[in-house]
């Protein structure tokens, strides 16, 4: 996997998949992210390239409904047709291990 300072880092084993979702809170819809730990993206450098890209708010957060006691990142918007781009340019992850559910 490729990081933003052109850094790559290599595992062994089966890769697994980024698990994304779109869930409405109050009036507003939010783009979920889920199994970041797993790539080394649960971080705020990782947030921040979510907010500069599509400029609007993201956070780490406690996961709710379908992801309950998860640590996950909540984007603001639905952002799902153009996410697998984002991966692709700036971390270099190919669409095959992001699942938009």
């Amino acid at each position: 996997m490729k990081k933003p300072d052109n850094s790559v880092t290599i595992k062994k084993g089966q890769i697994p998949n980024i698990l994304i979702h779109s869930e409405k809170v109050s009036s507003k819809e939010i783009t979920v992210f889920r199994n970041l730990g797993l790539f080394d993206l649960l971080n705020d450098t990782f947030v921040s390239s979510l907010k500069h890209f599509y400029a609007s708010s993201a956070g780490i957060q406690e996961g709710k409904k379908r992801c309950s006691g998860e640590i996950v990142v909540q984007l603001q918007g639905n952002h799902l047709k153009t996410i697998k781009k984002f991966f692709k340019d700036k971390y270099g992850l190919d669409g095959k291990y992001i699942k938009i559910e």
